[in-house]
Formats: C-alpha cells, sequence, structure tokens
C-alpha cells in the first residue's frame, strides 16, 4: 500500500513551488531594481511592462493546464483535423496568424499545450507540431512589431509604423519561416 500518485496528479502543479517561484522572483526583481546602478533603474523602468506580461500569461497557461483546457481543446483539434497532414497544415497556419496578431510568448504558451495534446488525442506523433509551433512562432514573431516583445523593447526609442516595420523585416521573417516549416515537416515526415 505505497503511496501511488497517478500520472495526472504527478503533473499538477505544486502550489508551494509556484509560490515560491514567484517569490524568488519577486525578491531577484526588487534586489536588481535597488541595487543597480541609475542607468540600469532607467531602462528596467522603461522595459517592465513586456515581462509582467509574459508572468501574466505564464499564470494563466498554468490554470488552463490545471483546468484541462489545453487537452480539451487538443482533441477537439485532433477530431477536427483527423488526418495528420492536416492538422500539421492547419497547425501551422495557426501559429504564424497567432504570432503575428498577438505575440510570440502568446503562441508558444497556448498554442504548444494544444498541438502535443492534439497529436497526442489523434494517435500521431507530436514531434513536427512541436517543432512546428516553436520554430514557426518564433520566426513569425518579425512580421509587425507587437509580434515579439523584444522588438517592442528594441524600437522604445525609435516608434516605427508595422507597415514600415514590415518593409524592413519581411525578408527576415521569410526566410526563416520557410526554413522552420521545411524543417519541423522533415522532423515528422514519418509521424505524419
Amino acid at each position: 500500500m505505497g503511496a501511488h500518485v497517478s500520472e495526472e496528479e504527478g503533473q499538477r502543479s505544486n502550489p508551494h513551488l509556484v509560490r515560491a517561484l514567484f517569490g524568488v522572483g519577486v525578491v531577484g526583481a526588487l534586489s536588481a531594481l535597488l541595487g543597480a546602478p541609475p542607468q540600469a533603474r532607467a531602462a528596467t523602468a522603461q522595459t517592465w511592462t513586456p515581462f509582467v506580461l509574459v508572468a501574466g500569461l505564464l499564470l494563466i497557461g498554468l490554470v488552463a493546464e490545471e483546468d484541462g483546457l489545453f487537452r480539451a481543446a487538443g482533441s477537439q483539434l485532433a477530431h477536427f483535423a483527423r488526418h495528420g497532414v492536416t492538422l500539421f497544415i492547419g497547425a501551422t497556419v495557426l501559429i504564424v496568424f497567432v504570432t503575428a496578431t498577438l505575440n510570440l510568448d502568446t503562441s508558444v504558451v497556448f498554442l504548444t499545450p494544444v498541438l502535443v495534446a492534439a497529436a497526442s488525442a489523434g494517435g500521431g506523433g507530436a514531434r513536427p507540431l512541436l517543432y512546428g509551433s516553436l520554430l514557426l512562432a518564433n520566426a513569425s514573431s518579425l512580421f509587425l512589431p507587437g509580434s515579439n516583445l523584444t522588438n517592442l523593447i528594441v524600437l522604445g526609442h525609435e516608434p516605427m509604423s508595422g507597415n514600415a516595420f514590415l518593409a524592413l523585416m519581411w525578408p527576415a521573417a521569410v526566410n526563416p519561416r520557410a526554413l522552420s516549416l521545411r524543417a519541423s515537416s522533415a522532423c515528422g515526415r514519418a509521424a505524419i
């Protein structure tokens, strides 16, 4: 009669660990802010909002995972796109759209677990969807300034319209996206 932990219970987050990690992050941020030279404090004051957004996304993702939202969405996606190639193509379009219109972090935090759950529910391999999600989201984050929070930090002193940014970054956005699509489809050709 040993203590048996089911796989589902083992995957649930430990609330004490989450609180401890959050506390360590707050203490680290405060000590960096208070002990930093004036230039570092000024830079921190300009760039803290993207990091708060990412922290919020991660917390929402944690709650969604614990509530089974990602598994449910993945199951529905697998039911809708029953063939692996259809799932891969649909996932690719979804990743590019979500990353370009929302941002890289939203795409990775919310789409990756859904796509892995869809592959699992559909009986296929998760590798092409996992690589596709991560690589394509990163490559697609060069389409608009808000697609990647790093773009906003870098462009903080040089505001630029979405059209001007796209005109400047188009080659840098299309080429990695094409290579990422090719790499992710090649890695899972047998799984699809």
